[in-house]
């Protein structure tokens, strides 16, 4: 099943915000393929498994990510589905817009206080996203396998 994520006015607004503000530091350092949009993409974040049987937990765990760690996002869904502890045959995840912004590639950081990134690619289509307003849910994705 599909269905579209409907947001508050302040939920739009403050990642339109984020990407504002990431635009004017890439600008600022130079960094010319960020310039224009902020660097934004479309990743997959797998949802809790109780999301998919009715535990409400789906837009909490995208919007507030784990404090001090980030929020983990994928490139494709099959990376989502195996990270995010779905259920072997059936899960829930969501599809969203990131605002990547400037990233940094290695291991995953022990901090989230990496001086001058926006996020970090750890590996294998996955995105660290350190601040939860680069994160906009488009639509919430529950299936079976």
């Amino acid at each position: 099943m599909l269905f579209r994520v409907q947001h508050p006015p302040r939920a739009a607004a403050c990642f339109e915000e984020y990407c504002s503000v990431v635009h004017n530091h890439t600008i600022a350092s130079g960094a010319a393929h960020c310039a224009t949009d902020g660097n934004e993409m479309m990743c997959f974040h797998c949802a809790p498994s109780s999301a998919s049987t009715g535990g409400g937990e789906v837009y909490d765990a995208v919007t507030w990510g784990k404090a001090g760690v980030g929020i983990r996002t994928f490139d494709g869904s099959g990376g989502a589905h195996v990270s995010g502890g779905c259920g072997a045959s059936h899960g829930a995840m969501l599809l969203c817009q990131v605002i990547v912004g400037r990233v940094r590639t290695g291991p995953e950081p022990k901090s989230v206080s990496q001086a001058g990134f926006d996020s970090v690619r750890v590996g294998k289509g996955e995105l660290l996203v350190f601040d939860h307003w680069a994160v906009l849910p488009c639509f919430l994705i529950i299936y079976k396998i």
